[in-house]
């Protein structure tokens, strides 16, 4: 704040006020990065400002003190979120919002002397603000992703997405089994995009600035702006990205049923200010990785599969470290139906009387290709189907003691 003051007949008081902000708060997801996660915000937002430009003033009892100068204010402030081309940004619910800044803004001049003031200072302001969100990638709400962890003590660490009467998160699993009916899917699905204006109080003494919506006033621009480029677009995932079971306790699982394919959602992107988002349908997702570890390293943990596991075109890994991978369901069914089946047990794979069934299908364009390798010491007994024509399998058994392996046509499921 300059000041000068007088005490005499005349006088020159001449103060220069500048202030001269230039700031930017910039999120750039480069080409080819990619953001997951179950909830997704990307938010690029300025502070609180509170600007003043004040000049202050010439106070004097003579005839004609004289305030001479200039008061100027230049505020740039930039709020900015760009996904650029081939990023990809994958969540439930996605909200990506670019938002200016709030706060005051005062420009000012005061000449209080007594007598006959000459006032010859300057005002002036120039506020340029914008938000700015900028896409070029592409959007996935509605991803959906499950992880269970159970540590050691049989605590239920973390459930993501599991349904079951004893896998509420922070609970101890009293049982002897964990019982897995199957998979959540109906999580709320959103995309948001948002830029939104600064929100500045301006004031001068030279003349009423509006708060700035005006492209058009060069002293108080506040803009708020959303574009799509030609590659920008979204689409709701058909199934989950990854399903995983970690389980460190000597705990059996109980398998009810996992089913990656997800329910038909829609989805309707929410834009401020408006503007058009390519829809690109549904996003047919491949190598969906489904991985079921019981890992105690001294405990006999079970993997039990009393129901359906349905990861068609992905890969399915069930190991038991010191248990047995054991099929209870009698019926005359593939209950596992994978791109690639990897199945690892301490103890016995199947038994003779259940086996454990499978189709190891391809799904069209859909890598890896088809595979079923059975790693272990005990014996296997293995039902495998492979319901796609014309598509090569490779399988591989390391055991020492002799495994039983049925191999069925690719049309009949029957055992």
């Amino acid at each position: 704040m300059p000041m000068g003051q007088q005490f005499s007949v005349g006088g020159l008081v001449d103060t220069d006020t500048k202030v001269d902000i230039d700031a930017t708060a910039s999120i750039v997801q480069s080409f080819g990065a990619t953001i997951t996660g179950d909830v997704v915000n990307v938010l690029a937002q300025q502070g609180n400002v509170d600007v003043n430009g004040y000049g202050d003033q010439s106070k004097g009892l003579g005839v004609a003190p004289v305030h001479d100068g200039d008061i100027v204010v230049d505020l740039d402030l930039i709020s900015q979120v760009i996904v650029q081309k081939d990023a990809v940004i994958a969540g439930g619910a996605i909200d990506v919002k670019a938002k200016g800044a709030t706060g005051n803004v005062v420009n000012d001049k005061n000449n209080d002397a007594v007598g006959i003031p000459v006032d010859n200072a300057d005002v002036s302001m120039f506020i340029d603000t914008d938000a700015i969100v900028d896409i070029a990638g592409r959007l996935l709400p509605g991803t959906r992703s499950a992880f269970l962890l159970i540590d050691a003590r049989g605590k239920v660490v973390v459930n993501r997405s599991f349904d079951g009467p004893n896998l509420t998160a922070g609970t101890t699993i009293s049982s002897a089994d964990a019982t897995i009916n199957g998979l959540l899917p109906s999580q709320v699905s959103s995309l948001t995009i948002t830029a939104e204006r600064s929100q500045l109080n301006v004031n001068s003494n030279e003349s009423t600035i509006a708060l700035g919506a005006s492209d058009t006033d060069e002293r108080n621009q506040q803009g708020q702006h959303v574009t799509f480029g030609p590659t920008a677009s979204y689409q709701v995932p058909d199934r989950f990205t990854s399903v995983t079971i970690d389980n460190r306790s000597g705990k059996h699982l109980d398998i009810n049923g996992i089913d990656v394919i997800l329910p038909t959602t829609s989805v309707t992107p929410v834009v401020s200010p408006t503007a058009t988002l390519n829809d690109a349908g549904v996003a047919k997702l491949a190598g969906v990785e489904v991985l079921i570890d019981a890992s105690h390293a001294t405990l006999s943990s079970n993997v039990y599969l009393d129901g359906a596991i349905n990861n068609p075109g992905g890969v399915t890994t069930i190991r038991s470290t010191s248990g047995s991978i054991i099929d209870r369901n009698s019926a005359p069914a593939s209950q596992i139906v994978t791109s690639r089946l990897m199945l690892h047990a301490g103890g016995e794979i199947g038994a003779t009387g259940s086996p454990v069934q499978a189709d190891a299908s391809q799904e069209t364009g859909v890598d890896p290709a088809s595979c079923v390798a059975c790693p272990g010491a005990g014996s296997v007994n293995l039902i495998l189907a492979s319901t796609t024509p014309a598509q090569s399998l490779r399988v591989q058994v390391s055991r020492l003691p002799p495994a039983i392996l049925r191999l069925i046509s690719a049309t009949s499921r029957s055992a």
